[in-house]
């Protein structure tokens, strides 16, 4: 009732709410109990939302992503050594795979196992780790991979396990472990992501004044 009360007395007609999926159920309830029409723009630093294949800020925390994987890269070709880039943040399918193959990544490893039960991983591992020594062996002298672990609390045994593994597998190249945050990426947005904001924002509005001319009272999300 107070929320009915103060939007009647700023006269709001309708929303336009920009942000992730919390931002999406806030603003779902908001429609339901106030009885106004809003409009929901995706952005996020990771593609988590529904309704579109692009979100606003994805493309910022990749290109931050970017320049550590590159760095790493490049350390690792000068050092002749095996990178384990372990990336960390909300978990995003999307944004962990581009960043790989963008990066020229030699494997991704993502732990998405429960509990102590370890022996998928590690055959994934093992599997993973005897194709990087063929690659060596026939003559690449680093390698960079990407690692994610969906559960933190087992992520210094993953990172153990692919670390044992890759001298298991007869990799005499000395490993060591990055880390990158996806959770400070994406504060500088490039070229696409405003030219995006921007696209999105005008497709909100039409939206928005077509549901506010219709009487439409719901929670609408844009998309590409």
């Amino acid at each position: 009732t107070a929320m009915r009360k103060q939007v009647d007395a700023l006269k709001i007609d309708g929303l336009v709410v920009i942000g992730n999926d919390r931002t999406y159920e806030c603003a779902a309830r908001l429609s339901e109990n106030i009885r106004i029409p809003i409009v929901g723009i995706p952005a996020a630093l990771n593609c988590n939302l529904p309704g579109t294949d692009w979100i606003v800020g994805m493309d910022s925390a990749l290109n931050d992503l970017l320049k550590g994987i590159d760095r790493a890269a490049a350390a690792a070709h000068v050092l002749k050594k095996v990178f384990l880039i372990h990336i960390k943040g909300e978990y995003c399918p999307c944004l962990v795979q581009s960043a790989a193959l963008a990066g020229g990544a030699e494997f991704v490893v993502v732990d998405e196992e429960q509990g102590d039960n370890w022996d998928d991983f590690q055959k994934k591992v093992t599997i993973k780790m005897r194709d990087l020594h063929r690659i060596i062996t026939m003559g690449k002298t680093f390698a960079t991979i990407i690692f994610f672990s969906r559960h933190a609390k087992r992520t210094d045994q993953a990172l153990d396990i692919i670390k044992q593994s890759i001298k298991s597998s007869g990799i005499r190249l000395e490993t060591s472990v990055i880390s990158l945050e996806t959770s400070l990426g994406g504060i500088i947005p490039t070229a696409f992501d405003r030219i995006l904001a921007q696209r999105l924002g005008e497709k909100a509005m039409v939206t928005l004044q077509n549901n506010m001319n219709n009487r439409a009272h719901a929670f609408q999300i844009v998309g590409i």
